[in-house]
């Protein structure tokens, strides 16, 4: 059993760093050097885990070295257990940075930090695309851009990349195509093209992307819904021009995103490199991320409500935001909320539950299984048979 100070093998489990459909993430110590660790519980040859684990060491194993990543270093094998090993990071997603504000008052991401942190991103895929598949960079997708797999560097302040576990770049590596109806990523962050069964490239990347730098900007997702089939019409048929008019900065700013935003692919930049020069030349006034580390990293919160990002938050900083401090009291716990935790495809057990499936119900329309918003892999065949029946499936 992993628990903080146990030690299993090489590792000394230090710090539970969060989880998502492929396992969950533990930050460790083995031979002196802290490292972060992907523990894929009961996985095998034959495990339904396979084909991430397959993806995830094999695009760590070419973008190793790699600005901006933070990419699978090391595999070991213990008892039926895989341990992916990686950078630990030591920072907050930018899910923790935002949320944090949000909570604390201090309202959304400034533009000038946001769109800051969307040039790396950006920049950062289209690194990974022309390494991982130099032939058709355009065929590399991470899948699962999203808040939670951005992570922010304590020292730099940069943004980085993480969890490639449904990353697929089939012309280079191989990879299957996702079966019929099966989609992988998370709802909030979907392309269009996505959920009406096109193909998809790289672009739908570049979607996830704008849709992260939306939520920073503006402190609410791109699309708001309570339930998975309200969040995917939303995705297909939502007015992105309407909830546009809500961010702030310059028209450019927002007429990038436009762009970035369109519903039919090819209304998009042709790569995300041409999405991060159109947003790295737009001139925005503000603080640059790292001159608001202290403020950033001190308000972060991680899933239990706490506090616990360091680096430059804890020192000295003469600059306008370098005082951060909290101040909570006796009111702390009236302060921080306990976010959901996201939905993960492992028991606490270690056990596998069943996989979940979508059957509509006669007289009732579709009914989808209980997915919360982070559902990575998402079967939503029935959906599309509603959409094809709406007149919904035959245009961009």
């Amino acid at each position: 059993m992993i628990r903080v100070g146990a030690q299993t093998g090489p590792y000394r489990w230090l710090q539970h760093l969060g989880h998502g459909s492929t396992g969950e993430v533990w930050g460790a110590e083995r031979g002196g050097r802290e490292i972060a660790v992907k523990v894929f519980r009961g996985a095998g040859h034959r495990s339904t885990f396979e084909d991430a684990i397959r993806r995830e060491t094999r695009i760590g194993s070419l973008i190793a070295g790699l600005r901006g990543v933070v990419a699978v270093q090391k595999v070991e094998s213990l008892d039926g257990h895989l341990f992916l090993e990686m950078e630990w990071v030591h920072g907050p997603s930018l899910d923790q940075v935002l949320g944090g504000r949000l909570l604390a008052g201090l309202g959304p991401i400034p533009p000038s930090v946001a769109v800051e942190w969307a040039v790396q991103i950006l920049d950062t895929l289209d690194a990974v695309a022309r390494r991982v598949a130099p032939r058709r960079p355009l065929s590399f997708l991470h899948r699962d851009i999203k808040p939670g797999n951005l992570l922010l560097r304590p020292i730099t302040g940069e943004a980085c990349v993480t969890d490639f576990g449904v990353a697929r770049a089939e012309a280079e590596l191989g990879f299957e195509t996702t079966a019929t109806g099966i989609v992988k990523g998370s709802p909030r962050f979907l392309a269009p093209e996505a959920v009406r069964a096109r193909v998809l490239d790289g672009r739908a990347d570049q979607f996830a992307v704008a849709a992260v730098l939306y939520e920073l900007l503006t402190g609410c997702p791109l699309y708001e819904a309570q339930d998975l089939p309200s969040i995917l019409r939303l995705v297909v048929a939502a007015d992105v021009a309407t909830a546009l008019e809500a961010v702030p900065g310059p028209p450019e700013l927002t007429s990038v995103l436009r762009t970035m935003l369109s519903r039919d692919r090819d209304g998009r930049f042709p790569s995300a490199r041409e999405a991060a020069l159109a947003l790295a030349t737009i001139k925005l006034k503000g603080p640059v991320a790292r001159e608001m580390l202290p403020q950033l990293l001190a308000y972060a919160t991680d899933e239990d409500g706490a506090h616990p990002f360091d680096g430059p938050a804890s020192q000295e900083d003469s600059g306008p935001f370098g005082s951060a401090t909290l101040t909570q009291g006796d009111d702390e716990d009236t302060l921080i909320d306990h976010p959901d935790e996201e939905t993960t495809l492992v028991s606490a057990d270690g056990s596998m539950p069943p996989e979940a499936t979508w059957e509509p119900t006669e007289g009732e329309g579709p009914v989808l299984p209980d997915y919360d918003a982070d559902t990575e892999v998402m079967d939503i065949s029935p959906f599309r048979k509603v959409l094809e029946a709406d007149g919904e499936e035959g245009e961009d």
